[in-house]
């Protein structure tokens, strides 16, 4: 799922409230590996779903929170 809005990212600052944002859902794999005594290896896969924020700036500057 997507969701784009315009925001106001610096109230302080007069004119410079069309910035826009995109916050999307994604999927995240943590990966694990682990080595008995005995030589055998078992991996481990955890998987959850995360946000992640991109904002665009009207100077044309891209940042993204994960």
């Amino acid at each position: 799922m997507m969701r784009t809005r315009t925001v106001d990212v610096f109230p302080q600052c007069p004119g410079r409230n069309n910035e826009v944002q995109c916050e999307t859902t994604i999927k995240v794999v943590d990966k694990s590996e682990e080595e008995d005594e005995e030589g055998v290896v078992t991996v481990r896969e955890k998987e959850r779903f995360s946000n992640e924020l991109t904002i665009v700036f009207t100077t044309g500057r891209v940042a993204t929170l994960k």
